[in-house]
């Protein structure tokens, strides 16, 4: 009997050793996240530049942030004004609402957007995408 508990004290040991090493990892990758994503630099005056100086077409643009976080977008152009944006791929965690900054965008003709409020991160990814998609 004696046996049996000490391999179960050891067991339990050893699970809570490696949910701490989890938990260390997983919180050191969100902090990185959270550091890159305050780094992440919008240019909306540059984007109505290029937009300015964009031929009519559909264009592509993403961003992502170490493959678990990001966007893909399609932009459609036409005189110089964009006609329609469409997310092609969204990864994110509780960003969904984010994905109705498109159509901000849309109106605005500008990513001088206001940040969609709970979902600052998708947020940004979509509009770096945006901004890409014309460089």
């Amino acid at each position: 009997m004696r046996k049996k508990h000490k391999i179960l004290i050891y067991t339990a040991f050893i699970f809570i050793i490696l949910i701490i090493i989890i938990a260390v990892a997983f919180t050191n990758i969100m902090k990185s996240i959270e550091k890159e994503t305050e780094n992440i630099k919008l240019n909306p005056v540059l984007f109505s530049e290029n937009l300015k100086n964009t031929g009519d077409g559909v264009y592509e643009g993403e961003y992502f942030l170490k493959e678990l976080l990001g966007a893909k977008i399609e932009m459609s152009v036409k005189n110089h004004k964009i006609e329609y944006i469409k997310i092609t791929e969204h990864k994110n965690g509780k960003g969904k609402p984010a994905e109705i900054i498109t159509e901000d965008v849309t109106d605005a003709q500008s990513t001088d957007v206001d940040i969609i409020t709970g979902a600052t991160y998708s947020s940004k990814f979509i509009l770096k995408a945006i901004e890409n998609s014309i460089q």
